[in-house]
């Protein structure tokens, strides 16, 4: 996040409104301060899933990321440009997002699931 790490939403809008907006509404054309654009975050993280491809042929990994992360992602294994990256569902902290990598291409199982925030009184 460049220049925007640990600072407040409301800060961000305040100091950085032309960058803001297009964080959210042209992802693709983000130019960061200091930080990643998507097509880096993407790049990124396509490795790191091939790696873990590599490494572990096969079984259940548990990924622990950021929202930024789960939306690069999600977005490339939908097939979706990055102009499409906040389409919704919109992922939550602490949600559950489940992806079943197969041989040719993958299967998302779950997205931006909160049931396992529901509990009962």
């Amino acid at each position: 996040m460049g220049i925007w790490e640990g600072e407040t939403v409301s800060h961000i809008k305040d100091h950085h409104p032309d960058e803001f907006h297009s964080f959210w509404n042209t992802p693709h054309l983000f130019q960061p301060l200091g930080g990643e654009r998507f097509e880096e975050v993407k790049a990124r993280v396509l490795n790191f899933i091939n790696s873990i491809r590599e490494i572990h042929g096969s079984g259940n990994l548990l990924v622990v990321t950021h929202s930024v992360v789960i939306k690069t992602l999600l977005a490339y294994f939908k097939n979706l440009p990055l102009e499409r990256l906040w389409d919704p569902p919109f992922i939550h902290d602490n949600s559950l997002t489940v992806v079943e990598l197969l041989e040719e291409g993958c299967e998302i199982v779950m997205e931006g699931d909160l049931s396992h925030r529901e509990y009962s009184s």
